[in-house]
């Protein structure tokens, strides 16, 4: 090969076995598909097909003016190096654009990506036309190797200051924001351009240098933004971080956890304590302590119930199920168990339903009264006195679905936007002074929220001084029953969990492996004056069952060596008529009785054992008799 040809080549060889590398640690490391790598490949791909025009231009070159056979058309190969290096630094514009977007932690939306590509479209059409007017020569320089000039070829120059203007620009105004692994390649980078450009206007020594420069802008950007390694070592990086977040969450969550569940432990554990210890008891000891064990273990029920809705929630196993049900027995519901929390003397409770919303609805009736109580209950936390409203209003959407327009006011003190958004999004530190024996209902916000999200509802909060806060809930319910609900208070009639059944001569088994419930069974099953039978295993019931005659069975679901489910089936495959079969379970997750019905049980009792389910459960099976 000549000298004067090989010397022409020698910063596109250079490039070439620069580019040759980046491409095979490219293509043998892991790949990213994000905006900013597909441009960077893209920009790769230009570059090396910039290289070989470069190569190409020169060989026309050499065959043209040195009266070799010319086989390749100089100038259009000239033209199009410049096209291609417009081309390529548009697309550098676009990469930094991308690369300041995540800087910022932004994501680009589509339309400002289609503004982005119209306009760099539009600098290339502009420029491309410019050069296409001007035209282009080969200067003999100093150097007199083959090199093309003349004015076309400045527009290639313009917008490369343009470009190393915007990348001195981005490095100053992100500032610490990059790290140093990403800035010193672009430093060194820019180091090498300014010394290989001044080189060339000092010693007046022209070579083709452009693709090299294009290169070293692969490399750098390779070896900053785009290095798999690095991205690699980011992401770990990043994981590092949430585990570390994720960890000290967790650690909070549980002292928290402690905590809450200490501190009704304490009460129950105190007073009992109190109680077996004192040698004298007054009724008015005894009714103070009592009462005191019952707020407690109501509020730890609580909160272990709202740990396990939430856990369920985030493991996905807690699904929406829709059951037919009437708007009387939410009201009716949340009423008594209001009406059992608060102090009367102090607080006042009201729910007002306006009479000509629809009277049955087809939806998940837990899940609205368990974000209605959960936020009844935080209010009844900021409220020392005054009154709580819930109000049931809304609209119908179409003839099949009505929003239901929840609205639960407090008039007493108020709650804040920190305390607000503080409490629907973390589970934190009790305040000095509450009034409750724990304060659990941060916790009740937070599954509000995740139950309103579950049934494709919203929530609002307003709070104004000297008015008290009030928060807004819509959900939406299929109608099943559109007539009015009318005045659901007047022809009211005495609730069955406040029936006590007078069950003289009637017989009930209890099976349980555990004594001390047996023992608790036995005494809230006495005010109905049952004649009561127990049984510590599945084997032993269905012994006594098939020697006595039972008029309702009561069966601990989870029980060593036979559990409550294959225990009914066995009793099931007897001839002996059988009673009502009622599941005793620790388990009381939606969806939990239709599961138990499944399995051939006529109905299910939740543990610990609630006085009004347990009235409920004996009304109706009783009710006739």
């Amino acid at each position: 090969m000549p000298t004067k040809l090989f010397a022409s080549m020698g910063f596109p060889i250079t490039a070439a076995v620069f580019l040759l590398i980046i491409v095979i640690m490219y293509i043998s490391k892991k790949k990213f598909n994000t905006m900013s790598n597909n441009i960077f490949l893209f920009l790769l791909v230009q570059n090396i097909v910039i290289l070989v025009n470069e190569f190409l231009y020169i060989i026309a070159m050499y065959a043209e003016l040195d009266g070799h056979f010319a086989f390749l058309p100089t100038r259009p190969l000239c033209y199009s190096y410049i096209f291609l290096s417009i081309l390529f630094y548009t697309m550098l514009i676009m990469y930094i654009w991308i690369i300041w977007k995540n800087n910022k932690k932004e994501t680009p939306t589509k339309k400002e990506i289609w503004l982005m590509t119209i306009l760099m479209f539009v600098i290339d059409i502009i420029m491309v036309s410019i050069s296409l007017i001007l035209k282009v020569d080969y200067p003999i320089t100093k150097s007199n190797l083959y090199i093309f000039g003349g004015p076309a070829s400045s527009t290639i120059y313009v917008i490369g200051i343009f470009v190393l203007f915007i990348v001195i620009l981005g490095l100053i105004k992100a500032g610490k924001t990059i790290p140093s692994h990403q800035k010193n390649p672009i430093y060194l980078a820019l180091l090498l351009l300014i010394i290989v450009v001044a080189i060339q206007i000092i010693f007046d020594y022209d070579y083709n240098t452009l693709s090299f420069l294009y290169t070293l802008i692969i490399v750098t950007l390779y070896f900053t933004f785009e290095s798999q390694d690095y991205k690699l070592i980011d992401d770990l990086e990043k994981k590092k971080v949430e585990a570390e977040i994720a960890d000290k969450a967790q650690r909070d969550f549980l002292a928290n956890m402690s905590h809450a569940i200490r501190t009704p432990l304490n009460t129950i554990l105190g007073f009992s304590n109190s109680l077996l210890s004192e040698k004298v008891l007054t009724k008015e000891m005894v009714d103070n302590d009592v009462s005191m064990i019952h707020d407690a273990s109501t509020s730890l029920l609580e909160l272990i119930n709202n740990i396990l809705d939430i856990s369920r929630i985030e493991s996905g196993k807690e699904k929406v199920e829709e059951k037919e049900y009437k708007i009387d027995n939410l009201v009716f519901e949340i009423d008594s168990a209001m009406q059992a929390r608060i102090d009367k003397d102090t607080v006042n409770f009201k729910i007002n339903v306006n009479n000509t919303i629809p009277t049955s609805y087809f939806g998940d009736y837990i899940k609205i009264y368990k974000v209605l109580m959960c936020i009844l209950n935080n209010a009844l936390k900021y409220s020392s006195y005054g009154q709580i409203l819930l109000d049931i209003n809304g609209n119908k959407i179409d003839n099949d679905t009505f929003e239901f327009n929840f609205v639960i006011a407090n008039e007493g003190h108020e709650m804040t936007d920190e305390n607000f958004n503080r409490d629907f999004n973390e589970f934190v530190e009790f305040r000095e002074g509450s009034k409750n024996v724990v304060d659990s209902t941060g916790l009740g916000l937070i599954l509000s929220k995740k139950l309103i999200e579950m049934l494709e509802g919203k929530i609002e909060f307003a709070n104004k001084k000297g008015e008290g806060t009030k928060y807004f809930v819509n959900i939406k319910q299929q109608i099943t029953n559109p007539n009015p609900i009318g005045d659901i208070y007047f022809n009211r009639s005495k609730d069955s969990d406040s029936i006590h059944l007078d069950c003289t001569g009637k017989r009930v088994l209890v099976v349980d492996d555990n004594n001390l419930n047996l023992k608790l069974a036995n005494r809230l099953l006495l005010a109905y004056n049952f004649d009561i039978d127990t049984a510590t295993s599945g084997k032993e019931c269905i012994e006594k069952v098939e020697k006595n005659h039972y008029d309702i069975i009561f069966l601990d679901h989870m029980m060593p060596e036979m559990d409550g489910i294959t225990t009914l089936k066995l009793l099931k495959k007897t001839d002996i008529e059988l009673p009502k079969i009622i599941a005793l379970t620790a388990n009381s997750y939606t969806g939990i009785k239709e599961k138990y019905k499944e399995d051939g049980f006529d109905d299910f009792l939740a543990k610990p054992i609630s006085v009004k389910e347990l009235n409920k459960i004996i009304y109706e099976v009783f009710k006739e008799e």
